[in-house]
């Protein structure tokens, strides 16, 4: 499930997204914008000439799915429990209604390391706080090139984040994403024979070159980080997950990877990632396991 949050701006990214999102993707989407409380919405009316995909105005209740759009309605806050849409009032003046964070919390709870979450052109920083609860459960987090939006306030604010794309290339990235294992949740089998288990390499570098021994962690825990990294790098067998020192040998640098610095010497550096104020592999800068 997809959640993108939009303000001022926002329309013209969304028309650009979903002009570029194919109809048979199996995902779902939930737009939050900000919208008029006191005027009627016609962004469903406006992204239907753009998308051959259903889109309708959110109600309380609805059964969220594949393949439409769902639209927040003005004047309300929208949280999601078991694949069902609920309505709530929004919040009056003079506190500041953050309907995009209220939405993204619910959708990490809910949907934890397959939540997905995009922050297109907008001003202020709703949004910031719920894409962190995404990323705490795992999920993916995506962002607008602050240089492409019309208001760069929103892309700007949100801080750790896994793609920075412009609008058009969201779609791309998206569903290579999705197909990955990671999501789809292929196991990778163990071995208590560290000659047979693909972990033992991985730790042996982290121990060695950082310092860091994780080999008493949990290996279920270590698995679900490291197939989140192999999805973000598009990498599809985790004996190709190593480090890419440009020393090391049988690890080829991809296009555009310059030599890594030390927080990711030991780690696959992502085609695109980072947010727009810094680069890097966000857990890494976390301190988190691989």
């Amino acid at each position: 499930m997809v959640a993108i949050g939009a303000s001022g701006g926002g329309l013209e990214a969304l028309k650009r997204f979903f002009s570029a999102m194919p109809a048979q993707s199996g995902l779902g989407f939930v737009v939050i914008p900000h919208l008029d409380p006191t005027h009627v919405s016609h962004l469903p009316e406006l992204l239907r000439r753009h998308t051959p995909m259903p889109v309708e105005q959110a109600h309380d209740g609805a059964l969220v799915e594949a393949e439409h759009v769902h639209i927040i309605p003005p004047n309300a806050l929208l949280t999601i429990k078991g694949g069902v849409l609920y309505l709530g009032a929004a919040v009056a003046r003079p506190d500041i209604p953050r309907p995009i964070d209220g939405f993204l919390r619910s959708l990490a709870e809910y949907q934890q390391e397959r939540a997905i979450c995009i922050i297109v052109s907008g001003t202020g920083s709703d949004g910031t706080l719920g894409l962190k609860a995404i990323k705490a459960e795992g999920g993916l987090v995506m962002v607008q090139s602050p240089d492409t939006a019309e208001h760069d306030g929103m892309p700007r604010s949100t801080g750790l984040v896994d793609y920075v794309l412009p609008v058009e290339q969201m779609p791309a990235a998206l569903l290579e994403y999705v197909e990955h294992a990671h999501l789809r949740g292929a196991p990778i089998s163990v071995s208590a024979d560290p000659r047979h288990d693909p972990l033992h390499p991985i730790l042996a570098l982290l121990c060695t070159r950082e310092g860091h021994d994780f080999r008493c962690y949990k290996k279920a825990i270590l698995l679900r980080r490291i197939q989140r990294r192999m999805g973000l790098n598009r990498i599809a067998a985790i004996g190709d997950y190593g480090p890419v020192s440009p020393g090391h040998p049988g690890r080829a640098q991809g296009p555009g990877q310059g030599p890594p610095d030390r927080r990711d010497r030991v780690l696959p550096r992502a085609r695109v990632l980072g947010g727009p104020r810094s680069g890097g592999d966000p857990e890494a800068r976390g301190g988190e396991a691989p």
